[in-house]
């Protein structure tokens, strides 16, 4: 495919602040939101090169950075614009994979990520290895970035892989279709995909990255029978479809959702009209688009949208499509709800752990103007039912508690629940270590601010601060971090010498992981709010069936 570079100057105009500002909006209308990215660090400094490696569609050389070999770029899938991807065109000769590849089309605020070029061709991946590796397979580790399905890339530094490679797994970062290239659906597409998953095409790109891994990853190092899929925000969201995508079941082995917020108790569908303020079919965002794009009354046809330029389906994106833009069901791709996926025992029989940071709301707090409780509050028929649930708060408080319970720490409760319920290891956690520097002016750990613990690239989004701020402690923090996340994609359990005990939901049911900086174990935390939270789950889940 030509690529199709979108940093005009028609985009400029497209404010950071006003476009997360309309996503929040428009996600709380719909009672989910999971926006959110990292920025960008200052790139590592290359170093010698790494191993020329044979992949299915040819070699590919790689860079030596620290610890770990690094190949960059290297094309998993092609796609055509709202079809499914196919395999990757072979090259010839040896491919350099020294730097990133181009991101995916959207509005790209970060400064590095402007410098980046952007097309429709995006769909590439990079490989992290432990440079000294030479025997056996390690376990895999395939990271899905966030940013509401808008946003992001795979290539951000703060997702570098040195550290975690350091700890003995092979990491992979994926790029994939964002926006209203990543999900769209139109009723002449339903009818040239029937049958065929549809819609969800960023949801696509990330099967086809794993399919790529079943079948290449043995050669840099890893095992393709011990893969574990991880991400956060929009990228916890995709951990959460994957596992309710029968068709991704055989290419992965175990799954983390951080901060995976999605509407538990019902799902947009691509032709059906569903309950909520933003359960409108997915197709009639389709029609609008046709219209727009016409001539008088007239529609622009499916084969005119396909060619139109991508500056001016962003521009449409950003005015029309609020929310995040979550994947839908389908009916065979996603065949239903999530919710009741779960409920009935259909999810993937993995182990599997999801949680979130202590300070959710966050996303909502920070927004330049403060959306009213009502808007926060609604869908709840009973408010002074969930308002003695959550211990008597005020309505701006309850809005902001119900935001973050109801979105994110609600749902891991409830899917690790499920998962454990089928006999599958589950763990839920709450991530609540505030950095040495952030003490005293947050009241908890912002939306995202686990990621670069886990990654070992602090300072990465706290504040921007510099490596001057980080105090050992936040390192000893970070090392934890790592070291559960690694060990759970070894044996899928978090647990290892040296560590504080973390406990698996059959184990202690009431219970949840605090991780901060004496990670412990917390009975009936936030008891009444998750009993609540269940029953309005169930309650919803019935009556949108």
């Amino acid at each position: 495919m030509q690529a199709v570079t979108v940093n005009g100057p028609q985009l400029a105009a497209h404010s950071h602040r006003r476009t997360t500002e309309r996503a929040l909006a428009g996600a709380l209308m719909a009672g989910v939101m999971l926006a959110g990215f990292l920025p960008l660090q200052p790139a590592a400094a290359k170093a010698a090169a790494a191993a020329t490696i044979i992949t299915e569609g040819g070699e590919v050389s790689g860079v030596r950075e620290g610890g770990a070999n690094v190949w960059r770029n290297i094309p998993f899938a092609s796609a055509a614009r709202w079809e499914a991807p196919q395999p990757a065109q072979p090259w010839q000769g040896v491919r350099d994979g020294s730097k990133p590849g181009p991101i995916c089309p959207q509005v790209a605020e970060a400064e590095a990520l402007k410098a980046l070029p952007q097309s429709e061709d995006c769909l590439n991946l990079n490989v992290w290895a432990p440079a000294g590796h030479t025997k056996g397979r390690l376990p895999v580790m395939l990271w899905i970035h966030g940013g509401s399905f808008r946003i992001g890339s795979g290539s951000q530094p703060t997702y570098d892989g040195e550290a975690l490679t350091a700890r003995g797994v092979v990491l992979v970062t994926i790029n994939y279709r964002l926006g209203i290239l990543g999900r769209f659906a139109h009723p002449d597409l339903s009818r040239e995909q029937a049958g065929k998953p549809r819609a969800n095409y960023g949801l696509m790109d990330q099967v086809a990255a794993l399919q790529w891994v079943k079948r290449n990853i043995a050669n840099f190092g890893g095992d393709p029978d011990n893969v574990t899929i991880f991400g956060y925000s929009a990228g916890g969201v995709s951990v959460n479809y994957l596992m309710a995508a029968p068709s991704a079941f055989p290419f992965f082995n175990k799954a983390i959702a951080q901060s995976g917020g999605i509407q538990i108790e019902t799902t947009r569908h691509i032709s059906d009209r569903r309950p909520g303020p933003m359960g409108a079919p997915l197709e009639a965002e389709g029609l609008a688009l046709a219209k727009q794009f016409g001539s008088g009354d007239t529609p622009a046809p499916l084969a005119a949208l396909r060619k139109l330029p991508v500056a001016d389906l962003l521009a449409f994106q950003e005015k029309h499509a609020l929310g995040s833009l979550n994947p839908v069901v389908d009916g065979v791709l996603i065949p239903d709800d999530i919710g009741r996926t779960f409920k009935e025992g259909q999810q993937a029989r993995v182990p599997y752990m999801a949680g979130s940071t202590s300070w959710e709301a966050s996303l909502i707090e920070n927004l330049p103007r403060p959306l009213p409780p009502k808007v926060l509050l609604m869908g709840i028929a009973d408010v002074d039912g969930a308002r003695k649930a959550f211990g008597g708060l005020d309505d701006a408080a309850l809005g902001k508690a119900w935001f973050a319970d109801s979105v994110f720490l609600g749902t891991a409760h409830y899917l690790t629940r499920a998962s454990a319920s089928i006999g599958q290891p589950a763990w839920l956690y709450l991530f609540d270590y505030v950095p040495t520097a952030l003490r005293g002016t947050v009241p908890g750990v912002a939306h995202g601010d686990e990621v670069p613990f886990i990654f070992g690239t602090l300072p990465g989004k706290i504040r921007n601060f510099s490596a001057s701020q980080i105090s050992r402690e936040d390192r000893k923090v970070s090392q934890l971090m790592t070291a559960y996340w690694a060990n759970f994609a070894r044996s899928g359990n978090p647990n290892g010498k040296g560590l504080p005990m973390m406990v698996d939901r059959a184990s202690q049911e009431d219970a949840i992981n605090i991780l901060d900086a004496t990670p412990h174990i917390e009975r009936g935390f936030k008891a009444s709010e998750m009993q609540y939270l269940d029953s309005y789950y169930q309650q919803h889940m019935s009556s949108s069936k």
